[in-house]
C-alpha cells in the first residue's frame, strides 16, 4: 500500500512539473533600450513638438513590456524635413525606406519614423544585423484623444514584432489546430495562445461576430472550424491576435513574454554592436 502511494505521489509530482510553465521562467534582468523618434515633415503630430504624445507612447510601451523587465527611454525626438517621405509608397520607382534610413538613422537606438503610411516594422529587428538598419514605421490615422490609446497599442504591437513575436493568426500554409497538437510549429509557434483563424477563408455562410457586435455579445461567435472540425476561439484581448479588440487592458501569454526575454538576451550584444 505504501509503495503504491509513493508511486502515485511520484507520478503526480512529475505531471505537475510537466504542466507548470513557471519552472521555465527566466530570471528578471532589467534592461533599458533607447528610442529615437522622427517626425516626418507635414505630419500632424508636429503640432505637439514637446513630444507629449510620444511620452504617452513611451508610458504604454513600458507598461506592456514590464513583465519582461524590458523598458524604453526616448533619447531624441527629431524632424525629417523632406516632406516626400511623408508617404513612403507614393513613388514606386524609389526605395524610399532605404533612402530615409540612409540619411536618418541612429545605430544605437530603436529608430521609429512617424509618417502617414505605411505602418510596418522589421520583424525580429532586435536580432537583425545593424548594417540592415532595422526600424519601425509608425502611422497615426486618428489624432483625437479617444483614438490615442488604440494607436499606442498598435505601436506596442509593432515593438512586440520588433522583438520577435508573431501574429497568432493561421495562414494558408500554416494552419493551427484548436486542439493545440501543432501549436509549436504553426502560426505563431506558441502553444499557450489559442488557435486563430487569421486570414483563412471559410465557406458561406461565414458567421464571425466579435464582442460588441451586436452590442449584447460578450464573446466571439463563429462557425469557423479548423480541419479537425473544432471551432476557433481567438484571444481577442491579445495584441498579437488578428482580431484584437481594445476593450480592456491587452495582455500577452506566459510563453509570449518568455520569447521576448529569450530574444532580448540572445541579441542584446548584437544590438549594441558588441558582436
Amino acid at each position: 500500500m505504501k509503495t503504491g502511494l509513493v508511486i502515485l505521489i511520484s507520478f503526480s509530482s512529475l505531471w505537475l512539473l510537466s504542466q507548470s510553465h513557471s519552472r521555465f521562467k527566466i530570471p528578471c534582468e532589467p534592461v533599458v533600450y533607447p528610442i529615437q523618434f522622427y517626425y516626418v515633415h507635414n505630419h500632424p503630430l508636429l503640432e505637439q513638438r514637446d513630444g507629449s504624445f510620444l511620452y504617452q507612447i513611451l508610458d504604454t510601451l513600458n507598461s506592456y513590456f514590464k513583465p519582461s523587465c524590458i523598458q524604453f527611454q526616448i533619447c531624441k525626438i527629431d524632424t525629417i524635413q523632406d516632406y516626400n517621405y511623408f508617404t513612403l509608397l507614393d513613388d514606386i520607382n524609389t526605395d524610399e525606406d532605404f533612402d530615409i534610413r540612409a540619411q536618418y538613422y541612429n545605430p544605437r537606438a530603436i529608430n521609429v519614423y512617424w509618417l502617414e503610411a505605411p505602418s510596418r516594422e522589421t520583424f525580429y529587428g532586435m536580432c537583425e544585423s545593424r548594417t540592415k538598419k532595422p526600424s519601425i514605421f509608425a502611422t497615426t490615422t486618428f489624432f483625437n484623444n479617444a483614438a490615442m490609446p488604440i494607436n499606442q497599442v498598435n505601436i506596442a504591437r509593432q515593438f512586440y514584432k520588433f522583438f520577435g513575436l508573431q501574429n497568432t493568426g493561421s495562414t494558408v500554409g500554416s494552419v493551427e489546430f484548436v486542439n493545440t497538437s501543432n501549436g509549436k510549429i504553426t502560426a505563431d509557434s506558441t502553444w499557450d495562445t489559442p488557435a486563430d483563424p487569421g486570414g483563412l477563408s471559410f465557406p458561406a455562410p461565414d458567421t464571425f461576430l466579435l464582442p460588441g457586435t451586436p452590442s449584447a455579445l460578450t464573446y466571439v461567435y463563429t462557425n469557423r472550424k479548423d480541419p479537425n472540425g473544432d471551432y476557433y476561439n481567438p484571444m481577442v484581448l491579445n495584441p498579437m491576435s488578428n482580431y484584437f479588440l481594445m476593450t480592456k487592458q491587452p495582455y500577452l501569454t506566459h510563453e509570449q513574454y518568455q520569447k521576448l526575454v529569450v530574444n532580448e538576451r540572445k541579441c542584446r550584444k548584437k544590438f549594441w554592436g558588441l558582436e
